[in-house]
């Protein structure tokens, strides 16, 4: 496998040519508010929609993807793990998580739905949910959620509404799609910790480190979001306030994310920049 640099990292707009073959019934992705760096869709995936190529190289996406497997199989590795993928099978993939896929047989139906982080947290107070799921860390680990049938049952039709409420072209559908997502996922999750009782049980010390630096980071762009005062802070600053190491701090989130906390801070900044771009008056001069 190539290295971790050499992995190409996909956007919400950019992975349809690599995923499936020809062109796809593509729709507008679906923004809410007034960025258009927020990102949702979900589609029927089978052999006249959004057919999965028969094999994908080594990759790497910059938002997350939910799919339901209803027919079909094939090797996934996500990360380290490798999976052999069949029906009743719900599978999660997040950024930075580097996945390859290799068909075994011919047909394939389910439903696949992409999502930035941006859109899911876009009216939520707490906006560290996704990233403390086992679903979504680079490593793997809990990629995979087998399901029994009635499970199958239950997020196949909620996959179907979703994607009847998206095609709909409602003006307030995002609110909506914000809803029925969060009810996914944290059905899924709800299913996952019975089937595991203890896997989840505490967060490791990483993921708490991870989190907590995030927590700090989204403090300091809340009052740049609200033109208080702001000071970018470094990351040895981040460190110290959390009681580690520099170093510690950069391999510990790495670890979580698949950046270090200096991309991170780094990535941040400029996502404010473009934010007030889109939704304000103010030159790039005064931005900078």
């Amino acid at each position: 496998m190539p290295s971790f640099v050499d992995i190409p990292r996909l956007s919400g707009q950019a992975y349809h040519q690599l995923y499936f073959q020809g062109e796809g019934r593509s729709l507008a992705p679906v923004p809410s508010g007034s960025s258009t760096i927020e990102h949702f869709e979900i589609h029927r995936r089978d052999d006249f929609r959004y057919k999965c190529k028969d094999t994908i190289a080594a990759n790497r996406i910059d938002f997350y993807l939910i799919f339901i497997v209803t027919g079909g199989e094939g090797i996934h590795t996500f990360g380290d793990e490798q999976h052999y993928i069949k029906e009743d099978m719900l599978c999660f993939i997040g950024p930075n998580t580097i996945t390859t896929w290799q068909t075994t047989v011919a047909d394939h139906q389910g439903y696949f739905c992409a999502f930035s982080e941006d859109f899911f947290n876009a009216d939520r107070a707490d906006k560290t949910l996704l990233r403390s799921l086992p679903f979504f860390r680079v490593g793997g680990g809990a990629s995979v959620l087998p399901l029994q049938p009635e499970q199958t049952r239950y997020f196949l039709r909620l996959m179907q509404d979703m994607e009847t409420d998206y095609r709909s072209g409602q003006p307030d559908r995002s609110a909506l799609l914000r809803a029925q997502l969060n009810l996914l996922i944290q059905r899924a999750y709800t299913f996952y910790r019975a089937g595991q009782p203890q896997a989840e049980q505490a967060h490791s010390a990483g993921l708490r480190i991870t989190n907590a630096f995030l927590a700090l980071l989204d403090e300091d762009l809340a009052a740049l979001a609200g033109n208080r005062p702001f000071r970018q802070h470094t990351v040895s600053e981040y460190a110290e306030r959390l009681h580690v190491s520099q170093n510690h701090l950069n391999d510990t989130v790495r670890q979580h994310t698949g950046r270090s906390a200096g991309t991170i801070v780094h990535d941040a900044l400029a996502k404010a920049a473009t934010g007030y771009l889109v939704s304000s008056a103010l030159s790039v001069g005064e931005i900078a």
